[in-house]
């Protein structure tokens, strides 16, 4: 947040790297169902979020490099 507080992860089900795991494991768990494939579209929504951050991040950064 200080180096980008633009992007946020407040309003999303998956928003930190516990969540994360969390459904990883749950995905690999879960019969096929509507709440993993759900879960699943959720996890990939917060690592596009992430590591569209990072590159963020790494942009900010660079400018002191």
């Amino acid at each position: 947040p200080i180096l980008v507080p633009e992007l946020t992860y407040d309003s999303m089900t998956v928003a930190n790297g516990t969540d994360a795991m969390e459904a990883f494991s749950k995905i690999i768990e879960w019969e096929d169902s509507t709440e993993r494939t759900k879960l699943r579209q959720d996890m990939l929504t917060y690592c596009k979020l992430d590591t569209f951050a990072m590159v963020k991040i790494f942009e900010r950064i660079s400018d002191f490099i």
